[in-house]
């Protein structure tokens, strides 16, 4: 991988790799705003500047971003997370300096006009119930609240509509000024084109954008380790019976990070995993089930769920535990292993596929690891892991005290329940 690394006078950083499979580029700007940075009263603010600055500029009108982009076979995106918000495009490699132009544009001159971010604000309201009508979504929010007690991670990145519909025009404006600035934003250039001529391009574009008062960003609580086991039993309309279940483990930049991957992956990974193998295919008893590690650039969680017949609900869980707290006391074997790394090589290899994919990637590790190269380091950890690794890892983060959210159907019966 050859990745250059220019940072502009006024603290913008620009990587740019060069990649001649096909004549396309991928333009990705990501700005260090997420929905940590919120407080509870404007909780969703990060997430409607996702929405708004592709609608309109000083010298676009609205729609004209996307016709532009689209018009052309183009593709126009954006997305937001805990501590990121990300601006996206795939163009032809002769339109580069369009979509830099473009890009430029809407991080410092975004116009949102006022019957556009009515119109928006309702768009969002309306993302957010459907989310609130999807059970898989509710027990995922409900066990984020239940993990994290104080750190802002237990918010839904996109809001409620409570505090979507109190947003201000001004309120938002104050967000855009005070966190869309060059030292908090990172440039990713990725596809078919000549790097010497990339940096002038940036510059030209980016150069006069200026970097206001510094930003006083208030420090995130830190979470305290859990010391009981925290549950919650929902009962709501559903047909099927959910469990989530949840541990604490450190962030990206921990150095058993890899080793965590790996017993997600042959924990809770595809029909091969210990989970699905035990608790579908051998004793029948749940409909799905996955492991998932969330490592953000704050410490994040290890994720178990499944979904299955409410009568099962204690069979489940106690096979899924089974399975669990097995990895403390036993060593994998090394073929099992091997798979799970596979597993994760591959994953990685897929992204790379595309421009957008790799631009995805270095993004990623430059803004949430700090450094692009950490992809490298992470890889070389991954490759050398041991059974030993992984089970010092369980040992460490597999407590006995998760979160636990079960999701039961409002009618059905099932053990502690008053007969």
């Amino acid at each position: 991988m050859s990745v250059t690394r220019h940072r502009l006078p006024n603290g913008l950083t620009l990587l740019i790799e060069e990649l001649h499979a096909a004549p396309v580029v991928a333009l990705q700007a990501w700005v260090q705003v997420g929905s940590a940075d919120e407080t509870d009263a404007i909780a969703g603010i990060a997430h409607v500047h996702e929405h708004m600055l592709f609608k309109g500029t000083a010298r676009r009108g609205v729609g004209e971003i996307a016709q532009t982009v689209e018009g052309s076979g183009g593709e126009i995106n954006a997305w937001t997370s805990f501590d990121q918000t990300v601006y996206h495009l795939v163009l032809n490699a002769g339109e580069l300096e369009i979509g830099l132009d473009i890009l430029a544009d809407a991080l410092q001159h975004s116009a949102f006009a006022a019957d556009e971010l009515s119109r928006e604000i309702e768009v969002v309201v309306e993302e957010i119930k459907r989310a609130e009508d999807n059970p898989s979504r509710r027990i995922a929010n409900e066990l984020f609240r239940l993990a994290f007690a104080a750190h802002p991670y237990r918010r839904p990145v996109i809001g409620t509509v409570e505090s979507i519909q109190a947003l201000t025009r001004e309120r938002i404006l104050s967000f855009y000024h005070d966190f869309y600035r060059p030292s908090a934003t990172t440039l990713v250039v990725c596809g078919d084109f000549d790097t010497s001529a990339i940096v002038a391009a940036v510059e030209r574009h980016f150069g006069g954008w200026v970097e206001p008062a510094p930003l006083s960003r208030p420090a995130r609580p830190v979470e305290a380790a859990a010391q009981v086991i925290r549950a919650r039993v929902v009962r709501e309309p559903v047909k099927e019976a959910r469990v989530a279940l949840a541990w604490h483990v450190p962030g990206l930049h921990d150095p058993q990070i890899a080793a965590l991957d790996a017993l997600a992956v042959l924990l809770g990974h595809g029909e091969s995993s210990r989970l699905f193998i035990e608790t579908r295919r051998r004793r029948e008893l749940v409909n799905d089930v996955y492991a998932y590690a969330y490592t953000p650039r704050d410490p994040g969680l290890l994720m178990l769920g499944a979904g299955f017949r409410h009568e099962h609900l204690e069979a489940a869980l106690r096979s899924m535990l089974a399975e669990t707290f097995r990895l403390r006391h036993e060593l994998v074997g090394d073929e099992e292993l091997d798979k799970a790394k596979v597993v994760i090589l591959s994953e990685a290899a897929y992204q790379r596929e595309t421009v957008q994919g790799q631009a995805r990637k270095l993004g990623f590790f430059e803004v949430v690891a700090g450094d692009y190269a950490f992809e490298e380091e992470y890889y070389r950890r991954l490759r050398a892991l041991t059974p030993a690794d992984l089970r010092a890892v369980a040992r460490r983060l597999l407590t006995a005290n998760p979160a636990l959210v079960v999701q039961l159907p409002e009618a059905a019966a099932v053990p502690g329940d008053d007969q």
